[in-house]
């Protein structure tokens, strides 16, 4: 032990004192081992209402020497400063986002040392990632969730193929490459063949429950689209047999494997963002049905999320002036199946004009008529219906005023 000298006639700094301490502490504490509450405990802890503070006044009324303790309130907040005054609740809305935020960074950060791990194809790591695919589907970041569903393709191909994952795992995968390529108009990652292998059994299954009536289609239609239009009436049969009370709800798998399925076979016959096809009615029936489907792809809130590209692709073909009678029918179907879709939250001008003007050209002086009309189509009573007829008694003359026409 070596030998330090303090010189006492003069004042005693912290740091000497300090340094005292700690020499006369080490003779006495030598081989032990000191246990100290950590810092991380004291920092969780219940936070004290009040806190006190030393200050140092000097005033006429008190002594220069005289040590005040003042009792003041703790604010306790996230320590987010903002550059403006803003109301109370923005600025709620506001500290909701940073906390969301910090998760997600923790989120992102955690995912990042599982693919760094020996386990990087696990399901455990594959399930994290589809997760937080789905955040960002509910977050309206389809960008986002596009990287990270390619990272999930190469993830898939690692183990071996999608069906290494297994059907639950792969649904949900699935499920985040349609909705990127109905929002972004990209072709899927994944092919019907591989939907098929995980969703076929169920899916046909159900759709042969119920006989499905043959259906006259529009004339000149594509025989692909003439396929897929009776796919999807097939699809809304079953779903007004279960509204109806006709046969029992489906399962979860079974009704993610109708979606799938009738999904991935519109993504086959065109991607939004590919070349459309030349036939206005083959334009209007692809979109159509689209829109349709969309009606059972919920966010995590049970919400449908907007989408722009296809809200432009159907505005655009709306805008052609067209006197054959099927392509008008197809039309309004499509426009009213939005209202219950993609415009669940906002109606466009234009739409509301459009089916104005369809209403009155084709002669529907009733919403039955209207509705008989629309059963020709993809139509669920229970999902549609009620949007559809609010745009329809907004827009369509009174039946008096009709007659006097």
């Amino acid at each position: 032990m070596h030998w330090e000298f303090v010189d006492g006639n003069t004042a005693i700094s912290a740091t000497t004192r300090k340094r005292i301490r700690s020499h006369v502490a080490r003779g006495k504490n030598a081989g032990r081992r000191l246990t100290r509450p950590s810092r991380l405990s004291k920092a969780h802890g219940e936070p004290p209402t009040y806190i006190r503070i030393p200050a140092l006044l000097q005033s006429h009324e008190t002594n220069e020497d005289q040590e005040i303790v003042c009792d003041i309130k703790r604010p306790i907040t996230s320590g987010l400063i903002f550059p403006v005054e803003m109301e109370p609740q923005t600025r709620d809305i506001a500290h909701k986002v940073v906390e969301a935020s910090r998760h997600l960074l923790r989120t992102i950060h955690l995912i990042n040392g599982r693919l760094a791990g020996a386990n990087s194809t696990s399901d455990d790591t594959v399930a994290a990632v589809v997760g937080m695919v789905h955040y960002e589907r509910h977050q309206g970041q389809f960008g986002r969730a596009l990287i990270h569903t390619r990272g999930l393709r190469q993830m898939a191909d690692l183990r071996g193929g999608v069906l290494k994952l297994g059907c639950e795992l792969a649904r949900k995968v699935f499920l985040c490459d349609m909705e990127c390529s109905f929002q972004l108009g990209c072709a899927p990652l994944f092919s019907i063949e591989e939907v098929d292998a995980v969703t076929f059994s169920t899916g046909e299954f159900e759709l042969r429950r119920i006989a499905a009536t043959p259906e006259a289609g529009p004339c000149d239609l594509n025989t692909c689209l003439a396929t897929l239009l009776r796919h999807g009436r097939d699809l809304a049969l079953v779903y007004n047999a279960i509204g109806a009370g006709q046969q029992p709800k489906l399962t979860y798998y079974a009704h993610f494997d109708l979606v799938l399925s009738f999904g991935y076979r519109l993504l086959k016959f065109s991607p939004l963002q590919g070349p459309r096809p030349a036939s206005h009615l083959d334009d209007v029936l692809h979109l159509g049905l689209i829109i349709f489907l969309c009606t059972f792809i919920r966010r995590l809130d049970r919400g449908i999320a907007d989408n722009n590209l296809l809200a432009r692709l159907l505005g655009s073909v709306a805008e052609k002036v067209e006197t054959d009678r099927g392509t008008q029918e197809a039309l309004l179907w499509a426009l009213l199946v939005g209202t219950a879709s993609i415009f669940q939250r906002d109606i466009p001008e234009w739409l509301t004009a459009k089916a104005a003007t369809l209403i009155q050209s084709l002669g529907l002086a009733t919403w039955e008529d209207t509705l008989g009309l629309l059963h020709r189509y993809p139509w669920v009573n229970a999902l549609h219906n009620e949007p559809a007829r609010g745009l329809w008694h907004r827009v369509a003359p009174s039946y008096d005023t009709w007659l006097l026409n």
